[in-house]
């Protein structure tokens, strides 16, 4: 679940929380309330149609044992972001560094995260996106994955936001 609040056209902040987390372990399963995030984030207008972004936040451990998304302390990071329109056609590139609190046994300290995406209006209330994106941290294997979804403006204020990834 994200919860975003904009001060102004260049000033932001978002909360994030990951409203259902469950792992298949075996023998045991779990359920339940993920980890939180805050974020500041601010925005560079290049032109009418492209900006640059910067954002910081925090991840913190907020789920019970099992279920963290992050590393089980509070999680830093640092984001840079790059967004343009051409058409009806609007994309954004990142790249971010997570210094993690606690990183696991002979892994690095810090994870790094890339991610473009591109996506279209149809109409005045929906949209689709596509976004390839992965991980890289020392001492394991590197991530990537797809997601594709779709968006339905209710009203100028609510957006509702639905897809699916493969990894």
């Amino acid at each position: 679940l994200t919860f975003k609040l904009a001060f102004t056209p260049d000033w932001g902040i978002r909360l994030g929380i990951d409203g259902w987390v469950h792992t298949h372990d075996d023998p045991d399963s779990e359920s339940g309330v993920g980890d939180t995030s805050l974020v500041l984030k601010r925005r560079f207008a290049i032109d009418d149609d492209s900006a640059f972004g910067l954002e910081a936040g925090v991840t913190v451990p907020t789920a019970r044992h099992g279920l963290a998304s992050g590393s089980g302390k509070a999680d830093w990071s640092v984001t840079a972001i790059h967004s343009a329109d051409f058409g009806p056609w609007h994309s954004d590139l990142n790249l971010a560094a997570t210094r993690l609190g606690a990183p696991e046994a002979e892994t690095a300290r810090t994870q790094l995260l890339w991610a473009g995406a591109l996506s279209r209006s149809l109409g005045d209330r929906w949209s689709v996106v596509a976004e390839l994106s992965g991980t890289h941290h020392g001492g394991v294997d590197d991530t990537r994955q797809l997601l594709v979804a779709t968006s339905l403006n209710v009203s100028r204020r609510f957006v509702v936001d639905a897809g699916g990834a493969r990894s």
